[in-house]
């Protein structure tokens, strides 16, 4: 019965309960189910029974963990669901691309295919990188790298990503507020220029735009490849461990 406890919690998160609503669905108190997962007191065989019945699971799961050729399914079968929302996310967006290029063929306003061509694209292609990856993990038993310096890639690259993200989200809200603008300006027949700014700190602008401009001449299916180190990379080796 030593692992009850662990294996209860494990349950417990895998189907996104906290303690509260566990302890709700047992008409026990929450002290009590976080006296179970920390072994302090352990679960008669009435709860346990319980237990399981709210897990969905048979009663030796608790007490010996679900079986690992039931967690890779488990696992397979998330990874199936995030594969086809992918695909699903990247059709729509490319429609929605091939829309904003035929708006501002229109219109001449071009900032909103800019930002989703710098912005949105690179987001959607990290992310598909690291749903390749996690996919390999999965069904071909692919494995995150380990070492001393591991982690502290792993760090650099979100930070790289993080801090480029950063930096253009700035010029990005003024070019879609500047859209907006020019757009009412058009419907409206509001004739006349003017002009607009982006941020407000010259070194940031001057940064910002040359990587934006960076960019613009990079394709951005390049953004894979960051995608799949954060997972190569990744600390959390529980994935790879799962065959």
């Amino acid at each position: 019965m030593a692992n009850v406890g662990k294996n209860i919690r494990n349950l417990r998160t895998q189907k996104k309960l906290t303690q509260d609503e566990l302890a709700e669905k047992l008409f026990v108190s929450r002290q009590t189910v976080s006296n179970y997962e920390n072994g302090k007191s352990n679960p008669d065989i009435d709860t346990l029974i319980k237990i399981a019945e709210i897990m969905e699971v048979d009663v030796n799961a608790l007490i010996y963990g679900l079986p690992a050729d039931q967690t890779v399914q488990k696992e397979r079968r998330r990874t199936l669901v995030f594969l086809v929302i992918l695909v699903c996310v990247g059709i729509l967006l490319y429609r929605f691309q091939a829309f904003l290029r035929a708006f501002g063929q229109d219109t001449f306003i071009m900032q909103p295919l800019w930002v989703t061509h710098n912005v949105a694209f690179p987001c959607y292609y990290v992310l598909a990188g690291w749903t390749a990856m996690r996919a390999a993990g999965c069904f071909l038993h692919a494995r995150p790298f380990s070492g001393k310096y591991v982690a502290k890639i792993h760090l650099a690259i979100i930070l790289i990503l993080a801090g480029g993200l950063i930096l253009l989200l700035p010029r990005c809200i003024q070019m879609l507020a500047s859209a907006f603008q020019s757009y009412y300006r058009l419907i409206h027949k509001i004739e006349g220029n003017y002009s607009y700014t982006y941020f407000m700190i010259p070194l940031w602008d001057d940064i910002a735009n040359r990587l934006y401009q960076f960019l613009f001449r990079i394709p951005v299916f390049l953004f894979f490849l960051p995608g799949a180190a954060l997972w190569i990379t990744k600390p959390d080796k529980s994935v790879s461990r799962i065959h």
